[in-house]
């Protein structure tokens, strides 16, 4: 899997060894860029396994961040599903998302696959918008 790491990261030694271990130099200052720096690395590999962990919230919030979905839209590949059920102590997959390029009729259809399952923080991880 590849794994993106603040760019700050990336000075002597500890550069070497995260690209050793498949880590992109991601610059935080630019996030519209960041889409396209990962959709290039896409192309520019035979193979690849990008994880996108969700990002931690202090408060409820029905719009959930798209940057995983810009990704996968602008480098042409399919989103996995998977979870982690807290209430039932459970993880698994859910399925193959392609994205079509509706991005809000994506995201409705994204969340509705998560109905029911209940995240660390349950009052925190909201689905319907």
């Amino acid at each position: 899997p590849k794994i993106m790491v603040k760019k700050e990261f990336f000075y002597f030694p500890m550069g070497w060894l995260l690209r050793r271990w498949g880590a992109i130099p991601i610059n935080r200052q630019y996030p519209g860029g960041i889409v396209k720096q990962i959709a290039e690395e896409f192309r520019k590999s035979d193979k690849m396994i990008l994880v996108i962990t969700p990002e931690g919230t202090r408060s409820p919030n029905p719009e959930w961040k798209t940057g995983f979905y810009r990704i996968a839209l602008e480098a042409n590949v399919p989103i996995y599903l998977t979870y982690s059920d807290f209430k039932t102590k459970t993880a698994g997959f859910i399925g193959e998302f392609i994205p079509t390029g509706d991005i809000d009729a994506d995201m409705k259809a994204i969340k509705k696959q998560y109905k029911g399952i209940e995240g660390f923080h349950k009052e925190k991880f909201v689905i319907d918008s």
